[in-house]
């Protein structure tokens, strides 16, 4: 398919939501994410693109009902001249050209110290990690953050919560990206990475 062909498909969303996304970014904006996606050299780097671009959110409340299953809420953006612009998903995916089962794909893969490397014609099953100097970043920089036991489960368990109306993931990894730049920290964490670290390593969720 030709690229005048993808994009002009991608260009034709039906149905865009709340967000009013052809409002928020240029058609020759999308061109250049376009570009920049396809002339990534492997998969493994487009995942990479994806991953970045995507936040997801456990939803705070619980629900007692066994039918009831938390869902996680997914965020997607495009970085553009520094600023990430929140997009609705038809614009996210109609913009790369991609299949909606490459999300679902890449972000399976995603684990506490990165993406899981494409292993496609391999044999090596090693992980893409992420320095262990980063990791311990994010470590020292989520240990930073007061943290309190709910009074509705310290019977129950030890897990301890974030209040959510003064953090969420998305503002404690600007904090992060702030303070390492205070610290000099060399590699820092992208936003995939540190909210997979915050859930798999610590015990906390968000009130």
């Amino acid at each position: 398919m030709h690229q005048e062909q993808i994009l002009e498909n991608a260009w034709q969303i039906e149905g865009i939501g709340k967000l009013m996304c052809e409002r928020l970014i240029l058609r020759e904006e999308r061109q250049d994410i376009f570009d920049t996606f396809w002339a990534l050299e492997d998969i493994e780097k487009k995942c990479d693109f994806i991953s970045r671009s995507i936040d997801e959110h456990i939803p705070s409340s619980c629900c007692t009902s066994p039918d009831c299953a938390k869902k996680s809420i997914r965020i997607h953006h495009f970085v553009i001249d520094g600023e990430e612009i929140r997009v609705c998903k038809a614009m996210f995916i109609n913009t790369l050209s991609i299949p909606d089962v490459w999300i679902e794909t890449t972000l399976k893969k995603i684990t506490p110290t990165g993406l899981m490397g494409d292993n496609r014609g391999k044999h090596d099953n090693r992980l893409k990690r992420i320095p262990d100097a980063t990791l311990q970043s994010v470590r020292d920089h989520i240990n930073l953050f007061p943290k309190v036991q709910s009074h509705y489960t310290r019977e129950r368990t030890k897990r301890e919560y974030l209040e959510t109306h003064v953090f969420s993931v998305e503002r404690m990894h600007k904090l992060y990206l702030e303070w390492e730049q205070e610290n000099k920290i060399e590699k820092p964490a992208s936003i995939s990475a540190y909210r997979n670290f915050l859930n798999t390593e610590f015990n906390l969720g968000l009130f």
